[in-house]
């Protein structure tokens, strides 16, 4: 079974939305990113669900959730998540993933 690994930067991403939905309703804060999460989980095992996004950076995908979008990409151990962000910002236009961040 392959697994999810979520970037430093996808859980900052995580973080923030977190805190931008508790601000009206912590409950649903806290259960949001618990769907997030397991949507990032499932993807492990279904990894070719998104779609490729070359643009954005090799071998980097993507698949929504709610009305946010889920950036990850394949690796040997599994499905690297990388980014979490609310639709597409003009300002985010390339993912490239750090060297470093290979398990």
């Amino acid at each position: 079974m392959s697994r999810a690994l979520i970037t430093p930067e996808a859980a900052a991403d995580l973080t923030d939305i977190a805190y931008f939905i508790a601000q009206d309703n912590p409950d649903r804060a806290k259960s949001f990113t618990r769907e997030i999460v397991a949507h990032c989980h499932r993807l492990a095992n279904t990894p070719h669900a998104g779609r490729a996004r070359p643009e954005l950076g090799p071998g980097v995908r993507s698949i929504p959730h709610g009305q946010y979008v889920i950036f990850y990409r394949l690796i040997e151990a599994g499905t690297e998540i990388l980014h979490i962000k609310r639709g597409l910002k003009p300002a985010f236009l390339k993912i490239v993933p750090r060297e470093g961040m290979r398990p």
